[in-house]
């Protein structure tokens, strides 16, 4: 499989307007008739900007017969002749794959003539650090967002720690002795943070993560020190990602489910935890309190099934 990524120059400029749109003469410009402009294209701070450009860059995809994945609306897929190609856009960063370079060429240049463009080495996405090794696998990795993530939160002295959540604490349980808010703590913005990283490349701390932003409202001391051993097992697996090998058989979905039972002592929710690899990588993960009390183990267990069976049904 061929990798190439693009950037779209000044993307909101390239969409049409459906409708008239006028602005006042930018400072500078006014002619002191009173008079206003015309847009002919959109800019940069209307609220249908985002539309017009989404609805510009999907025709064009269209023109070169790409199809809008029913599950995903950022991604474009054609099969002509066996030669698949697949097309994923976020907002103006572009990530295309095929089996044969020369499609990724032929939509590339298909793009540049519409819109302008910039291609450039796979090695940067959206945050994620891609690398190609020479065996044809890939590693996905957020070594770098890591790092700023332990340098933003002073966490550049701290000790590591071997696993990202103590299971003998109980975050749910009151402390009078730490129910004070850790007022003077960017807890939110390090939970944000952490949640990128769990969404991305660390399916690892994804339960660690979902317990600490349950309390991102009226957070304690304890807390706080749970999102900073956070940091702290990330600073000693820095360089944790997901690898995808390469295979010349059928890849597989396999997938895992499991669920405990009343883990929160307040509300005697259970959670569910479910992994889907395709291969040997993990491609899906999700850990979340379950919605309705479990009356047993067995059913909190059919619950996180019943989650994972969805999630295979979209893929």
């Amino acid at each position: 499989m061929q990798l190439a990524q693009f950037d779209v120059k000044i993307a909101f400029l390239n969409g049409n307007l459906t409708k008239d749109v006028y602005m006042t003469q930018p400072k500078g410009y006014e002619d002191g008739s009173g008079r206003v402009c015309k847009l002919q294209k959109a800019l940069y701070g209307l609220k249908q900007s985002a539309r017009c450009w989404n609805q510009k860059f999907v025709q064009c995809l269209r023109d070169f017969n790409l199809k809008t994945s029913e599950a995903d609306p950022c991604v474009f897929t054609s099969d002509d002749d066996g030669e698949r190609l697949i097309l994923a856009i976020y907002i103006d960063n572009g990530l295309v794959a095929s089996t044969y370079e020369r499609k990724i060429d032929e939509i590339l240049e298909h793009l540049a003539a519409k819109i302008e463009i910039t291609v450039t080495p796979l090695s940067l996405f959206l945050g994620m650090e891609i690398k190609r090794f020479p065996d044809g696998s890939l590693f996905a990795s957020q070594t770098r967002y890591a790092e700023r993530v332990i340098e933003r939160f002073r966490m550049e002295d701290a000790h590591t720690v071997a696993i990202p959540a103590d299971q003998h604490q109980d975050l749910s349980l009151r402390d009078p002795k730490n129910d004070e808010k850790a007022i003077n703590a960017p807890y939110k913005e390090a939970v944000g943070s952490l949640l990128y990283l769990a969404m991305v490349t660390r399916p690892d701390i994804a339960y660690a993560v979902k317990a600490v932003n349950q309390y991102a409202k009226s957070p304690n001391k304890q807390h706080w020190n749970a999102v900073k051993r956070i940091i702290k097992y990330i600073k000693g697996t820095i360089d944790y990602g997901i690898k995808f090998k390469r295979t010349e058989s059928n890849l597989s979905l396999v997938a895992f489910s499991d669920a405990d039972f009343a883990g929160d002592k307040q509300t005697r929710k259970s959670t569910s935890g479910l992994v889907i690899k395709l291969g040997d990588a993990p491609i899906v993960w999700s850990s979340q309190k379950q919605r309705s009390v479990a009356l047993s183990t067995t059913e909190s267990e059919y619950i996180a099934a019943t989650q994972t069976t969805k999630e295979l049904i979209s893929q």
